[in-house]
């Protein structure tokens, strides 16, 4: 499971960078072509991020709740905040020529709105952000482990090779190396130093009773 959610990280940033690609069918012409793809993931369960603080990620994601539950009259709950009734009414008025006009004119606007900005969606709504912010603070391991173990002072130093294998332990990143950490570490502030000859970060864990 890990390798899968570090191939489909490495798939996303690979295949939406803008770049070109070449391919070919069997026995057919090789063609070269710009990498237009948007991977939209519609899931209950949004797959894990490694490394929360990848820049190359962050610009891609975009986290939209949709914590509403449509039910019949029968399975209707008052006081279920989530719960709301079914319009059953709904799909048939989608499928009429009028409403597919007034969709097909809304997608128009909103491709030339999207070019006019330099192909930028524009702001985020607050609750798109609000909404990432609590997807990357439940996937930041990291930072999860140096609230719950470790004090912080610029005057403290820990050994760089001890807080890797208690972070291993902790959060079951077996295969991150120290130069991987350092990278995330420094990203957080926490900048590797080299003291006679230890490897030191400005953190420290509180001694167990």
């Amino acid at each position: 499971m890990r390798t899968m959610r570090r191939q489909m990280s490495g798939s996303i940033t690979g295949t939406t960078g803008g770049g070109n690609v070449s391919a070919n069918a069997p026995y057919g012409q090789t063609e070269t072509f710009p990498l237009m793809n948007l991977p939209i993931l519609l899931t209950n369960h949004p797959s894990k991020l490694r490394d929360v603080t990848e820049p190359a990620m962050l610009r891609r994601l975009l986290i939209f709740d949709f914590p509403n539950v449509y039910v019949s009259r029968t399975r209707f709950d008052p006081t279920n905040p989530r719960h709301q009734s079914v319009d059953e009414g709904l799909k048939a008025r989608m499928q009429k020529n009028e409403t597919l006009e007034q969709f097909l004119s809304w997608l128009v606007r909103g491709a030339v709105k999207f070019y006019a900005q330099g192909e930028s969606i524009g702001a985020v709504p607050p609750s798109v952000q609000a909404n990432l912010d609590t997807y990357l603070a439940l996937n930041d391991k990291l930072q999860q482990f140096i609230d719950e173990h470790c004090t912080i002072d610029p005057q403290l130093r820990g050994n760089a090779a001890a807080f890797l294998k208690d972070y291993k332990a902790a959060s079951g990143e077996l295969t991150i190396s120290v130069e991987s950490l350092a990278a995330r570490m420094n990203k957080k502030g926490f900048v590797k130093k080299k003291l006679e000859t230890q490897n030191h970060l400005d953190l420290e864990y509180p001694h167990s009773n």
